[in-house]
């Protein structure tokens, strides 16, 4: 798979990185998450999600989306962010099914909404012991209580 077509086909998508083989990676704005994602499975068919991964900045949140494209047999990571005072992203959880559950444990242990997903749920991965308001991934997580 070559980055020309990803490209072409996702103009907004910036910082393409290929140091594996059968992996490229690229950062997107968040609005543009699901036209990126609607995009892709147009383009090369069916798509999975194997994970998603959510990283504190300080000022942002970094989503990393490892997408498994089963046609040409390649891994995208997608990266996106969100501010810290705004930490939020669409849903893809429609689009790709798989991914609820991934989003479901960003949203438990760092408190990233995912717009358009009425599924999710606390305490997911969290222990009941733990306060509804304590996100353990987050940088200013005191330990806990």
């Amino acid at each position: 798979m070559r980055q020309d077509r990803i490209r072409a086909l996702l103009p907004w998508a910036e910082g393409f990185k290929t140091e594996r083989e059968r992996m490229v990676e690229f950062r997107i704005p968040r609005e543009k998450l699901r036209e990126t994602i609607e995009a892709l499975k147009r383009s090369y068919g069916m798509l999975q999600v194997s994970m998603i991964t959510g990283t504190d900045f300080g000022d942002r949140f970094e989503l990393a989306y490892f997408v498994w494209l089963h046609g040409p047999k390649r891994y995208l990571v997608i990266r996106t962010s969100c501010p810290r005072e705004s930490p939020e992203v669409d849903t893809i959880s429609d689009i790709i099914p798989g991914a609820h559950i991934y989003e479901n444990e960003i949203y438990d242990l760092l408190d990233v909404e995912f717009n358009g997903n009425t599924r999710l749920v606390r305490p997911f991965l969290k222990p009941e012991t733990m306060r509804p308001d304590e996100y353990p991934l987050r940088k200013d997580w005191s330990g806990g209580s």
